[in-house]
């Protein structure tokens, strides 16, 4: 429990989540290896009634996504060596100067558009203009049809012309333009290693240019892209390969959830569930970024439940019994709110908390979900905040009381089998979560 508990107090994703993150992106990656390399057979582990691989299990779970459909990469992308593509990327003022026409050179401005479950590209020249539909939207994206635009513009043109005439590329997706000279593996490679080619055997350059700055020329390449993607012709037939970033949106579209991944319900950790109904959130990291070490030490036992007070220490024995000296059980409500030894020092916490004093969600810093005529008092939890004067209240108090210090319980205890944590092999976060408690 105690595991499981500081885990989600640190904000961490459970050990469950983490893996069922992990596991589809394996999948898809060994689905995008070329043929000639080394571990591209993994893809196709053969099915057996005595014993089911873990990948066969993940091709199971993950059969929708249809990683099959990933275009495969290359072993080796492109020679460090090898010739790059120079892009030019200025600010937005000297990439609208770099518009202006100039003899013996031709400009192509070319566009893509994704909409309308479509994906269309365009180009426009001075002489002629061409805008068409290339693929469906769930095939594709849309850097991956911009970069279809500039490979579509300049396949054709012959090594003759480009000695004759200097070639100019326009196009306002800087993603596109910056990932010719510098592809990553996950990013249409195979497309963009064919623009990288073509380009180092031709004197063609690529620019960028400022997208609805009044850039009349441009402003014609987004209309002719919009056109190609209207849905006035039938839909292409699905793709046999898309993007290997396609297929990684889908899964993450899917929102796989652990099958065990249980806490609010389970019968271990019932303090910490019933203190705060917004777990995991980002309102825990917020509350400790704005603490001390020692603060922080205390709201994290009063949250957990793993602390100095009695009834944890007789759990793990301890102590012999978990009741206090007023001979009640020193259970948390029982320490913040009604212990009589501490009445003087509760004062302020009291003043501070109003009319939620009592409410052991508020002074924590937690969602309730408690209702007051028919009303949530926390709100809708989407729009709700801690109280931060309420938190800093119930830490004082504690710390004014020095039960969750040091200092007062650790004459007569056994402190090193309190300390006794176990090695998990964990995150630094979630370390110090853990050994905060009893420092």
């Amino acid at each position: 429990m105690g595991i499981n508990v500081t885990v989600i107090e640190a904000g961490i994703l459970s050990l469950q989540r983490r893996l069922l993150e992990q596991t589809p992106r394996f999948h898809i990656g060994i689905h995008k290896l070329d043929s000639s390399h080394l571990h591209s057979r993994l893809a196709k582990t053969k099915y057996t009634k005595r014993f089911t691989s873990p990948l066969r299990k993940a091709a199971a779970m993950f059969k929708e996504i249809e990683a099959g459909r990933a275009e495969k990469i290359p072993a080796v992308g492109c020679e460090p060596w090898g010739p790059k593509a120079y892009v030019h990327i200025s600010d937005r003022k000297q990439a609208k100067l770099a518009t202006a026409t100039k003899p013996e050179t031709v400009d192509f401005y070319t566009d893509g558009s994704v909409r309308n479950g479509r994906a269309g590209i365009e180009i426009w020249t001075a002489a002629w203009e061409a805008s068409k539909t290339t693929s469906r939207a769930e095939d594709t994206n849309i850097h991956h049809t911009e970069l279809e635009a500039i490979w579509t513009a300049i396949r054709n043109i012959s090594h003759e012309t480009n000695r004759t005439v200097r070639i100019r590329i326009f196009s306002d997706n800087q993603g596109a333009l910056r990932s010719i000279p510098n592809p990553r593996t996950n990013d249409s490679l195979n497309l963009v290693l064919k623009i990288g080619r073509r380009i180092s055997k031709a004197a063609f350059s690529l620019h960028w240019i400022p997208g609805h700055e009044g850039i009349k020329r441009n402003k014609r390449a987004d209309e002719l892209a919009q056109e190609a993607t209207r849905g006035t012709e039938p839909l292409p037939a699905p793709a046999l390969a898309v993007p290997i970033s396609v297929i990684y949106a889908t899964a993450r579209s899917m929102d796989y959830k652990p099958e065990n991944e249980v806490f609010y319900g389970a019968k271990t950790g019932e303090h910490f569930q019933n203190s705060d109904k917004a777990l995991p959130g980002k309102h825990i990291k917020k509350m400790y970024n704005a603490l001390n070490k020692t603060a922080a030490s205390i709201l994290v036992q009063l949250r957990t439940n793993i602390s100095r007070l009695n009834t944890y220490l007789h759990k793990i024995k301890v102590t012999e019994t978990d009741k206090r000296e007023c001979g009640v059980v020193e259970t948390f409500p029982h320490f913040l709110f009604c212990c009589p030894r501490w009445t003087e020092q509760r004062r302020e916490m009291k003043a501070a908390h109003s009319s939620r004093y009592w409410d052991l969600s508020y002074a924590l810093g937690g969602y309730s979900i408690h209702e007051e005529n028919g009303k949530k008092v926390d709100g809708e939890k989407d729009k709700w905040q801690s109280d931060w004067n309420a938190v800093k209240a119930t830490i004082e108090f504690a710390r004014a009381t020095g039960r969750l210090q040091m200092q007062e319980w650790k004459q007569g205890y056994d402190e090193q089998k309190v300390l006794d944590i176990p090695n998990y092999d964990t995150t630094p976060t979630l370390r110090n979560c853990l050994q905060a408690v009893f420092r």
